[in-house]
């Protein structure tokens, strides 16, 4: 008897198998071809909202950013745009260099970036030193809330 009740919880799998892998695909899927276009052929000026919910407008696409903390680090490494300065640690006020540290170090061999020190401690002349475009952080960055 067990036997049999096997058998048939396995017909009935393979069923739904056969049935779910037999139906057509919807013609909604979009084609590589079809999807939208590049940031690049995106047009400037351009308006971001920040976390505070003002408005920017950048006029053309920032060449040197500065990061006053990594976090946001590995986003601006998978745009292919890295930072031109960023501090460096994390909450345990544990630091290393960027080009040193396993997650960013394979990303960082020929990108010179300007160490501004720790993220705890960050110095204001240094991030004008960097000569940013546009400074990158977080909401609470300095205890902001």
């Amino acid at each position: 008897m067990k036997r049999l009740m096997g058998l048939i919880v396995l017909l009935a799998l393979l069923t739904g198998i056969a049935a779910g892998c037999a139906q057509t695909p919807p013609e909604n899927i979009s084609t590589p071809e079809s999807t939208s276009s590049a940031p690049e052929e995106a047009g400037w000026p351009r308006t971001i909202t920040d976390a505070a919910g003002h408005e920017v407008v950048l006029e053309k696409q920032p060449e040197r950013i500065t990061l006053l903390h990594t976090f946001y680090m590995e986003h601006f490494l998978l745009l292919g745009t890295p930072p031109t300065a960023s501090s460096i640690g994390n909450a345990l006020g544990q630091t290393e260099a960027l080009q040193q540290s396993e997650m960013f170090g394979p990303f960082l061999k020929d990108v010179e970036i300007m160490n501004l020190g720790s993220a705890s401690e960050i110095n204001l002349e240094t991030i004008l030193e960097s000569d940013p475009d546009v400074i990158v952080t977080f909401s609470t960055q300095g205890g902001a809330r």
